[in-house]
């Protein structure tokens, strides 16, 4: 039982628990109790809407999943029962009165935002009247009620206490050995996954957002000016480059099915010229003021037409670039040219996709593990603590739960689900066992 599992799924139950108010908890022939813990009975039918809600939301591998539920209801007992045990779940009138307040304050919100959903804006005040009263029926035949927020505001609070209480009384302290051990491994793991590919590295970092503490050698980080082109213009010598480098490589049948002349060499090149003839002026006039003393990044603003060369963290460190990077091939070509061989070269514009590009050699990208900066140790030593925290805690619930007086229906049990049991013990089923279909 992992802590994801309990933080997220174990509350979860326990408002399920409070929100069964249909379901009957008297046994009768057609629904017999299956499991009682700590004295508490659960029937065939409670069982059963638990499983289905724990399979809603992902916490059951299936809708007949009953060794899964019934392992949850075991784990809720058990916390529950050591939050009566030491205290944890008693307030004063005062803490009652402003959890009531604020489970009705959350609940007229839940309510307006509906109504704001459902409602048309042209509803007249006795429809709009009726509508919240069809919400709050909603609500209510769920069972979400302002009285099951604010014991779930309460259990929240009663676990927050518990974690308080277990901390102030296990050490969980992390050294500072073990925060470089783990980023250590960290960089190592990454440095097998992304040092010989590029490719790899920046489709995880750039496109999927997944942080690497290790940088592929060969980069270096660059600025831009992204001269504006005019639309037709360029359109025009884009689609000429594409046609001719696509006659390239085209069969002889494929070219005689052409239905236009061939694009030559020449009418690319004359395309380009007059791409680049546009902004001619505007060139010239960037690398005179260059020549002059200006700082390549003080006439960002005034040329520039790309958005990330406005965000201060990009001119601050500058678009990291390699030879083998998903980019504009123009780009690649201006930013390794021979003229960009030392931090502050300035390359030759190069016209592409998106315009003329006039490039800057900002610094050269350090390979290896990146800098284990102040946040970034924070961050290592925030998961370290909880993986400790996680660590005691399950062990903790599974001397609660083993502590808990726990008696199931074997007879029932091995009918309905299959499941077995050892000395009174709920087994787990095998990974490929099927649990049988209800009717």
């Amino acid at each position: 039982m992992t802590m994801k599992f309990r933080l997220s799924a174990l509350m979860l139950v326990v408002v399920m628990l409070m929100s069964c108010a249909g379901i009957s908890h008297a046994e009768t022939a057609d629904d017999p109790v299956l499991v009682t813990i700590n004295g508490e009975a659960y029937t065939q039918s409670h069982v059963e809407y638990m499983m289905q809600m724990l399979y809603e939301y992902g916490y059951a591998t299936s809708e007949t999943d009953y060794y899964n539920t019934l392992e949850y209801l075991l784990y809720a007992g058990a916390e529950g029962s050591k939050l009566s045990e030491l205290g944890l779940d008693e307030f004063t009138e005062e803490e009652k009165a402003a959890f009531a307040e604020e489970a009705q304050m959350e609940m007229e919100s839940m309510i307006d935002e509906w109504i704001t959903y459902y409602a048309s804006g042209a509803e007249t005040e006795e429809e709009l009247e009726e509508l919240r009263n069809s919400v709050v029926d909603y609500f209510a035949q769920s069972g979400y009620t302002v009285q099951v927020i604010e014991e779930e505001l309460m259990y929240n609070a009663s676990f927050d206490r518990l974690v308080e209480y277990i901390k102030e009384n296990h050490d969980i302290s992390v050294t500072d050995e073990e925060v470089k051990a783990y980023f250590e491994e960290g960089v190592e793991l990454d440095r097998q996954e992304y040092e010989n590919d590029v490719a790899k590295y920046e489709m995880y970092t750039t496109y999927y957002g997944v942080e690497s503490w290790y940088i592929p050698s060969g980069y270096r980080g660059v600025l831009q000016i992204l001269l504006e082109v005019d639309e037709e213009l360029l359109n025009d010598y884009l689609a000429k480059k594409d046609a001719y480098e696509m006659s390239l490589t085209s069969t002889e049948e494929n070219v005689l099915e052409e239905e236009t002349d061939p694009v030559t060499l020449e009418d690319v090149q004359l395309a380009y010229n007059a791409a680049m003839s546009s902004c001619q002026d505007t060139i010239e006039e960037i690398y005179a003021r260059l020549e002059n003393g200006e700082a390549f990044i003080d006439l960002i603003p005034e040329y520039n037409i790309d958005p990330g060369m406005q965000n201060e963290e990009m001119l601050r460190d500058g678009y990291m670039a390699h030879p083998d990077s998903y980019m504009d091939e123009a780009f690649l070509d201006a930013v390794f040219s021979e003229k960009m061989q030392k931090p502050g070269d300035v390359s030759d514009p190069s016209l592409g996709m998106y315009g003329i590009y006039i490039t800057y050699y900002l610094r050269e990208v350090p390979s290896g593990a990146v800098e284990l900066t102040d946040e970034l140790y924070s961050s290592i030593l925030n998961i370290l603590e909880n993986e400790k925290f996680n660590a005691l805690y399950n062990s903790m619930i599974e001397e609660w739960a083993n502590a808990c007086v726990v008696e199931y229906n074997e007879e029932i049990l091995l009918e309905i689900a299959g499941l077995t049991f050892v000395d009174g013990k709920l087994v787990a089923p095998a990974a490929d066992e099927e649990v049988p279909e209800q009717e």
